[in-house]
């Protein structure tokens, strides 16, 4: 999944770039541990609940992107609020509709939002598609490998495998025993027949 992470990873840093007096945060945190100010100018965070597989070499990924405004009490109404959180999912929308070279296709599914439940706090969150993705290379640079590199995880971890030692041979001539009885000379069970020949060849391994 090392993929997906350097795809959302550029995203978050691309949308920094195309947004900058906006706060773009790696971390979702709730309104009540944002500060204040913070609030006011907006932050934009992602969060990946969701990979979905495509086959064996491709995934989509489904994050969700979060957009938090806080607006004055004293002179801001709910449907002041209302239009902040409209204008900052309006900014994230476009930004999704053309994120720059080298990305995969972005779907936005759905876009919801706080409805002034929470004045003064408010919100929009969307619901995204990013793919197909293949697996196979890193698209975008990733904790010190390069785009194009293969990804530490695409294969499992080599593993030091001893000598061969030796080997057995169960020689079974016609007429041949049941398979049954083949099934259980390959877990050493000799209790109800026998191979016609049965030896074992070892390996010097120089």
């Amino acid at each position: 999944m090392q993929v997906v992470t350097a795809v959302i990873t550029e995203l978050r840093k691309r949308m920094s770039q195309a947004l900058p007096h906006r706060i773009v945060s790696d971390d979702y945190v709730p309104f009540a541990e944002r500060v204040a100010s913070e609030l006011k100018q907006g932050v934009i965070c992602f969060v990946l609940p969701e990979v979905t597989m495509v086959d064996d070499w491709a995934v989509r990924a489904q994050p969700t992107i979060v957009g938090q405004i806080e607006v004055p009490t004293r002179d801001g109404k709910p449907s002041t609020g209302e239009r902040a959180e409209q204008r900052l999912a309006g900014e994230i929308r476009a930004f999704l509709r053309n994120a720059g070279p080298n990305m995969p296709r972005i779907d936005v599914k759905s876009v919801k939002y706080s409805a002034q439940q929470e004045h003064p706090n408010h919100w929009c969150m969307f619901e995204c598609e990013i793919g197909p993705i293949s697996e196979g290379q890193l698209l975008f640079a990733l904790d010190g490998r390069a785009a194009g590199d293969a990804p530490t995880d695409l294969y499992p971890a080599p593993s030091n495998a001893r000598p061969l030692a030796g080997v057995s041979l169960n020689i079974d001539v016609a007429p041949h025993a049941p398979s049954t009885e083949h099934d259980q000379w390959l877990d050493d069970n000799y209790t109800t027949s026998q191979p016609d020949i049965l030896t074992t060849v070892e390996f010097t391994n120089d």
